[in-house]
């Protein structure tokens, strides 16, 4: 499309000229490489041009939108801000962060509709370090139900954190703002902010103990849930100040004997913000007077309730199928454990939706390879291989609309845990299935059209052995998404295990407690600032949650790949076949097939091992912990 063309475009007459494609896919267009971004103008030049006339000529087209976009004659319900959401994210895809929040500003400030909201949403997780002031009203919006993982994205920016506390008046004043309370319920935040809000929060309890003051009573129990769930989300992880302030404990002591039930209320959250919620702090939650046990809060954190009791399995085991022996009793005891992940809902702002994921795969592949793809004759089974606590069951349940989702793990706890998440969220109990066994031994005769495995293979005894037993639980055809960790972008983690376990004299497997884990915690947050050990770890999310930090750091198994090693193991099955390689972000996906777009032009599949071999440890995937790719079984 050349710069002429915008008005045509804009009225609709070169509509038919247009599709909606994957990011991935490089297009020949007037003599440019381009790479559409699911809209117009979501334009990356690059291939065979000159790339500094290719970029501007790109920027040309989008700026004359822009000015078309802003004619009287061209006015149409949110044109401006599709137009200048296209132009922020071609800046974002070029680096020019700058111009791009100019322009992403310029879009938010134009009465965007409500998809165009959701692709700001998406360009704003991007740019999370450039929050400025006019986000918050959008991120209101969006912070529960669909949008909330996309808003949590962008909450954990630093930037976005400090904008929200000055509107607050300071951290300490954060509990009284709607959108940090919604967000405090949803996410893990740094050790600081959790330190101010506790004390903050006993003292005021403390208050109310003394002086029996009930006028703001519905405010203060909002307020010291969504801080109790704050601590369950970490699994109670933090070490400043982890017990309760002492002015609490005298006023929680001398009310011991109280029969007034909205004391003894407040008493009780206030104990689940420093302590798990298990024994006799369950059974006092449990025997909250019925008015509050429908609280809304309330009912999020008793979601939260230790998930080893006996008496939580027993409550949702008949739900699970067994498929044969567990072959790996160190894995299944570690998780068994350490349920994980901790979660509470499944983002669906900006989430692509199919029928099937075949049909997905139809558009993101090339049509040479998404061709050979059966459509399956009756309802697509999809196995997720590795389920942990059922997170990847609900994102597939959300995006593939005609499919049938069973979830394999050789965690009982973590099935029950997302036995119990997938019936909170109401979906229909007859498009999934819970099942517990091993992937390296899956004896069932079920045939998959698709299997997703991410996460997992890593961890297993024999990665070949639960390879091929997965390649043959595919139909002919049927694909495999597989992600291990990538050896060269998870060298500095590499490091801090060593450097943990060597000081620690800990090995691979040892199972840490909560107070083994908050004395760790604090030894590493005692390091200097410039401590790259610190820095390491200060920037994973992991850090401020113990079910991660353990899976992280203390996991008793774990290997990691090069390319070439992913080479080798993927053709040790010779039944499966290379599709493609996947990218966690957009930004990834074009910056890496850019670069091999520039290395091997001719190569439309980009399925060659040896070129992006090359390509490792010198473009995007070093930034990734991930090597993420897509398998046929061909035979």
């Amino acid at each position: 499309i050349q710069p002429e063309d915008v008005p045509k475009f804009l009225k609709g007459q070169m509509s038919s000229r247009m599709e909606t494609i994957h990011p991935g896919k490089l297009l020949h267009v007037g003599g440019l490489w381009m790479l559409p971004c699911v809209r117009f103008g979501d334009a990356m030049p690059g291939g065979k041009q000159n790339e500094e006339r290719s970029i501007k000529q790109s920027i040309e087209i989008l700026q004359a939108a822009a000015t078309q976009a802003s004619q009287p004659q061209m006015a149409q319900p949110g044109l401006i801000s599709e137009v200048q959401t296209s132009l922020a994210t071609c800046f974002y895809h070029i680096g020019d962060s700058y111009q791009a929040q100019k322009h992403l500003k310029a879009a938010i400030t134009s009465k965007p509709s409500d998809d165009t909201e959701m692709r700001i949403l998406q360009l704003m997780s991007g740019l999370g370090s450039y929050c400025e002031s006019e986000w918050l009203p959008l991120l209101e919006k969006y912070a529960s139900g669909g949008g909330s993982d996309i808003v949590l994205q962008i909450w954990s920016s630093p930037k976005c954190q400090q904008i929200v506390m000055e509107r607050c008046g300071g951290f300490q004043n954060m509990l009284q703002d709607k959108l940090s309370r919604t967000l405090l319920r949803s996410s893990v935040v740094s050790s600081d902010i959790c330190a101010s809000l506790r004390e903050n929060t006993f003292r005021k309890v403390a208050s109310f103990l003394s002086q029996q003051n009930t006028s703001n009573i519905n405010q203060l129990i909002d307020e010291i849930t969504t801080l109790a769930i704050q601590s369950a989300i970490t699994g109670w992880i933090h070490t400043e100040d982890s017990d309760p302030h002492t002015d609490f404990v005298e006023a929680a002591s001398k009310q011991s004997n109280t029969d007034c039930q909205i004391t003894k209320v407040i008493i009780t959250i206030t104990e689940c913000i420093t302590s798990p919620l298990e024994g006799q702090l369950q059974d006092a939650l449990l025997a909250l007077p019925s008015e509050y046990q429908k609280n809304e809060n309330i009912i999020l954190l008793s979601n939260y309730f230790h998930f080893n009791q006996e008496s939580e399995i027993r409550n949702h085991e008949d739900n699970v199928s067994t498929d044969t022996g567990i072959d790996d009793s160190l894995l299944e005891d570690f998780y068994n454990k350490n349920p994980y992940p901790v979660w509470q809902s499944v983002a669906t702002v900006g989430l692509q939706r199919f029928q099937t994921c075949r049909d997905y795969l139809i558009k993101y592949l090339p049509k040479t390879l998404s061709a050979s793809i059966p459509r399956s004759k009756q309802t697509e089974k999809i196995l997720i291989a590795g389920c942990g606590s059922g997170h990847q069951i609900a994102l597939a349940l959300e995006q593939y609309r005609d499919s049938h989702v069973v979830g394999l793990d050789l965690s009982k706890v973590n099935l029950c845990y997302a036995s119990k998440r997938l019936k909170s969220l109401k979906y229909p109990t007859e498009r999934y299935e819970l099942l517990h066994g091993d992937i390296t031994n899956i004896t069932r005769t079920d045939s998959y059209n698709v299997i997703e495995c991410c996460g997992v293979l890593h961890h297993c005894k024999d990665p070949e052995k639960a390879l091929q037993s997965l390649a043959n639980s595919l139909c002919m055809g049927g694909v495999l998404f597989l992600g291990v960790y990538a050896m060269h972008s998870t060298e500095p983690i590499r490091s801090v295990i060593d450097y943990i376990h060597s000081k620690y004299k800990l090995h691979s497997g040892s199972y840490l407690s909560l107070n083994e884990v908050r004395a760790i915690r604090s030894d590493i947050l005692s390091l200097p600032q410039s401590s790259k050990i610190r820095q390491a770890l200060l920037n994973q999310q992991s850090f401020y949650s113990t079910p991660a930090f353990r899976d992280m750091l203390f996991h008793p198994r774990a290997a990691y790949y090069s390319i070439s090693d992913l080479q080798a193991l993927v053709q040790k099955v010779k039944s499966l076949q290379l599709l493609a390689f996947q990218f966690d972000t957009t930004k990834a996906d074009i910056s890496n097939r850019l670069s091999y777009s520039n290395v091997c032009p001719s190569d439309e599949n980009m399925t060659d091992w040896n070129t992006w071999k090359k390509l490792e440890g010198k473009t995007a995937p070093q930034t990734l912990p991930w090597h993420h790719i897509i398998l046929k079984r061909v035979s």
